[in-house]
């Protein structure tokens, strides 16, 4: 997958272990494409060290940020916009 962002710098990989914490925080399944980009490199730079694909750490830190400030709830946490929506 990393092959389809030629300019992008790879990072080590992600693990398994750091999939299931993003998984168990915010209580919702990985989407399949996610899952095997970030075992392929944990997030993605640009050419000029921006993340492109945030860390898996960046990716529990910043949506539990979110997802406790009443204001961004909505938009950071898709449970609560849908009582049916998939949960892990």
């Amino acid at each position: 997958m990393i092959d389809e962002f030629p300019s992008a710098e790879p990072r080590e990989p992600a693990t398994p272990r750091d999939l299931e914490r993003i998984q168990a925080t915010l209580q919702l399944a990985l989407p399949t494409e996610l899952r095997s980009l970030l075992l392929e490199s944990d997030g993605l730079l640009d050419e000029y060290g921006t993340e492109v694909v945030w860390s898996a750490e960046r990716i529990i830190s910043d949506n539990v940020t979110f997802r406790s400030d009443e204001q961004y709830r909505s938009l950071y946490d898709p449970r609560s916009l849908c009582s049916q929506c998939p949960r892990q």
